[in-house]
């Protein structure tokens, strides 16, 4: 074609029909190549490394997915409910979503490649329970990574950057004037439709303290949501054949978090005792959502191939009014963590459909709703 574009000859059929057809492959080409997804994919080392750094990780794990879905963790030392789960769904979006993984192993690499998305440090004392997770709610909302003098001190990639605020005696350890201080500076930069309880012990106040609910934290931070860590029990009650005897001013505290949220919204998370939990979260108008889940943050952000669920009904069953039917059914499905947990693994289970095994799940837990 170039030599008869440049010899003034005229472009024949034939011609025609071969830049058409290079046209398509080189559109193919660049679509193709367009709609690969590159993410990170690394074992959340839960055992290895400290509260106040797993909640790091999570952090930086809900800053990037909040952008486009960037970091995935393999939490199989941590995820009860089936462990294998996210290299089952590292697979799957591997083959169905068109992901290319890259094995990560540390997550200063991870920092240091994106260092210009984080904007500086809020330094807390750990022994300051409440200034942890006002760390984190404001982290989320200005881009400042959350870390202990410890965690500055041992992070390598952490050096170059500028301490924006430091939490560390500001309220000389009274949790409830850091709250009180946070529902009025912090709050307005939240989202209003959830929350999260982060249910971790601490001192002589026993909140529970699953390390599952932790990792349901990366969330919440890429939606900026008001994280908290505070008793819903008032009164004395029982745990693990313990006697505890309640926290009155945590529960006080705790409905005002509550009355700062949308009529109707979701406290993500989790804390013991949990009649009291659910009683003081419903009785505030609001739900509990036990997330318990990896990596929501990650799926919030992969685009979805469809935009309702398939409907399984099959008209042509003819039931035999002369028999009677046996059927079982199992739930928590009002919870993130068994989807993301493929129902307990029974979803892959060879037997599947050998016995008639009802799941059931809210239709709000898959869209997001």
């Amino acid at each position: 074609w170039y030599q008869r574009r440049v010899r003034g000859s005229k472009i024949n059929k034939e011609d025609w029909t071969g830049m058409k057809q290079l046209f398509c492959f080189l559109v193919l080409l660049i679509c193709g190549a367009m709609a690969v997804q590159t993410a990170y994919f690394m074992a959340l080392p839960t055992s290895s490394i400290t509260y106040d750094e797993q909640c790091l990780y999570l952090f930086i794990q809900g800053v990037l997915n909040a952008q486009k879905p960037t970091l995935m963790f393999d939490t199989f030392d941590v995820f009860w409910p089936y462990a294998p789960a996210d290299r089952y769904f590292r697979s799957y979006f591997t083959q169905s979503k068109e992901f290319q993984f890259t094995n990560v192993t540390d997550i200063c690499q991870i920092v240091t490649e994106h260092s210009s998305l984080f904007q500086g440090l809020i330094l807390y004392n750990s022994n300051e329970d409440a200034t942890r997770y006002l760390a984190l709610t404001l982290g989320a909302q200005k881009y400042y990574l959350p870390v202990t003098p410890e965690i500055q001190a041992s992070w390598k990639c952490l050096s170059s950057y500028t301490v924006k605020e430091d939490f560390r005696g500001r309220w000389q350890g009274n949790d409830t004037l850091a709250y009180l201080w946070a529902l009025d500076n912090l709050m307005p930069g939240c989202e209003r439709n959830l929350t999260f309880s982060a249910g971790h012990s601490h001192g002589d106040i026993q909140l529970g303290g699953d390390p599952s609910i932790t990792i349901g934290l990366d969330y919440p931070i890429s939606q900026r949501a008001f994280i908290f860590n505070l008793s819903p029990a008032n009164k004395p009650f029982t745990l693990g054949n313990k006697n505890y005897p309640g926290y009155p001013e945590d529960a006080r505290m705790y409905d005002a978090v509550m009355q700062h949220l949308d009529d109707i919204a979701g406290v993500f998370g989790w804390a013991e005792p949990e009649p009291q939990f659910a009683s003081r979260t419903s009785s505030n108008g609001k739900f509990v959502v036990c997330s318990a889940a990896p990596n929501l943050s990650f799926w919030a952000r992969v685009p979805s191939s469809s935009s309702r669920l398939p409907d399984h009904h099959h008209p042509d069953i003819k039931l035999n009014d002369s028999k009677y039917y046996v059927t079982f059914m199992t739930n928590e499905g009002d919870t993130p963590k068994v989807l993301a947990a493929l129902m307990g693994g029974m979803w892959l289970d060879k037997n599947r459909g050998t016995v008639p095994i009802g799941k059931h799940s809210m239709y709000g837990i898959y869209t997001g709703g």
